[in-house]
């Protein structure tokens, strides 16, 4: 309960708190602004109270509960402590920017919100393989989402040769096909979740870089090995993984009218991974019922 006058900053003065189902409270006269919660549901009414009269007020509540869940795309779940969600709001300010309702809520517990549209950011591991999703919390039900993720554990690994020791005080940069640095870390034996897709990475060890590109499939955990025997990367191979020329657009054509070709010196070793069938944002499985 707050009384009803803003401060100069706006805020109101917290006058009491009640975890009651039908609190009562003895008040002076006057107007007071009351907000009843529900987990993260609320409404606020701003009540008169009269010398001599009671009032009871009755609040309610628009609520419904959403259940969040993760798995792979094949339907294999993933592990709770590697799954983390933020619940943004449906609507975007003029920046493009949406209000955090909440960050880093757990899967498998029922959070009581507002019923309407919220914007759900998850996040599987500490690198890449996020999914947005848009929900519909209807009041008096629960919604259960579920979203997949197409996304894989990566061990990397510097050797001297073929097979050999992981060598540490190594730097790791790991970045996309089209240049963007997804992670970077310094250790033997660095450990991340990617999402599907094409990646390079450098290795930098003593003064020197070393390069490999590889790709990322859905739920195949690999290990990549560089090798220092294979030599150094030039300068030319670091500048095309780290700044990748622009892919070419339907009018670039060769001098005989053939389309150019993309991806010249990327250093990539191939197309994303065949056969999955996946996207990268495949979304989610809803499923409203009654609580």
């Amino acid at each position: 309960m707050f009384d009803s006058a803003a401060a100069a900053d706006g805020s109101h003065k917290l006058l009491s708190t009640h975890r009651e189902a039908m609190p009562t409270a003895a008040l002076l006269p006057g107007e007071y602004l009351v907000n009843a919660a529900y987990g993260l549901s609320n409404l606020t009414k701003k009540i008169k109270v009269e010398s001599g009269r009671s009032i009871e007020e009755t609040f309610v509540l628009n609520t419904g509960g959403l259940k969040l869940a993760a798995v792979l795309a094949n339907g294999e779940a993933l592990p709770q402590e590697g799954v983390h969600f933020d619940i943004l709001s449906d609507e975007e300010d003029q920046f493009g920017n949406r209000h955090k309702i909440l960050g880093d809520a757990k899967p498998g517990l029922v959070i009581r919100l507002n019923a309407g549209a919220y914007h759900i950011v998850s996040l599987y591991g500490d690198a890449n393989a996020t999914v947005r999703v848009d929900v519909t919390v209807e009041p008096g039900k629960l919604t259960e989402a579920t979203v997949k993720h197409a996304a894989s554990k990566v061990t990397f690994k510097l050797v001297q040769g073929a097979g050999g020791e992981a060598l540490a005080d190594t730097q790791w940069s790991i970045l996309t096909k089209s240049g963007d640095v997804v992670k970077e870390n310094a250790g033997a034996l660095p450990t991340h979740i990617l999402a599907a897709g094409s990646y390079a990475v450098v290795a930098r060890h003593g003064g020197a870089s070393y390069s490999r590109s590889f790709d990322v499939g859905m739920g195949e955990a690999k290990q990549i090995e560089v090798v220092m025997d294979e030599g150094p990367a030039s300068p030319e191979t670091l500048r095309a993984i780290t700044n990748p020329p622009p892919p070419p657009t339907a009018s670039d054509e060769d001098a005989s009218g053939t389309p150019a070709q993309a991806e010249t010196g990327m250093g990539f070793g191939g197309d994303a991974p065949k056969g999955s069938g996946l996207l990268v944002n495949p979304g989610a499985l809803l499923h409203p019922r009654a609580p």
